[in-house]
């Protein structure tokens, strides 16, 4: 069952794999996912490997509604090169996870 991530202006497609991974529809420069379901909260994590080497870190923490059946929460966007205490930049945002 695929689920999706919406984001800013961006609509992410993906399944959770039983091995704590995601498969994204489109995964682009992806190199590795993570996710973490514990009662009503859902982490996300994933990391993307640019051309260039250059790094973007995903992370998100949401939490379920049975009101709407959707997780929502907040998310941070990190652009490194090659240690994530070496930020290039960073963003904020939220985001929503649903069927």
């Amino acid at each position: 069952m695929y689920y999706s991530l919406y984001w800013e202006f961006y609509l992410f497609e993906f399944k959770f794999l039983a091995d704590q991974t995601i498969e994204f529809t489109d995964p682009g420069y992806l190199t590795s996912s993570y996710y973490e379901l514990n009662g009503d909260a859902l982490i996300i994590e994933t990391i993307y490997t640019l051309p260039s080497g250059s790094k973007r870190k995903f992370t998100g923490n949401y939490l379920y509604s049975e009101i709407d059946g959707n997780f929502t929460g907040t998310n941070s966007f990190i652009s490194y090169d090659e240690d994530e205490n070496d930020t290039n930049w960073t963003c904020e945002g939220t985001a929503s996870v649903f069927r």
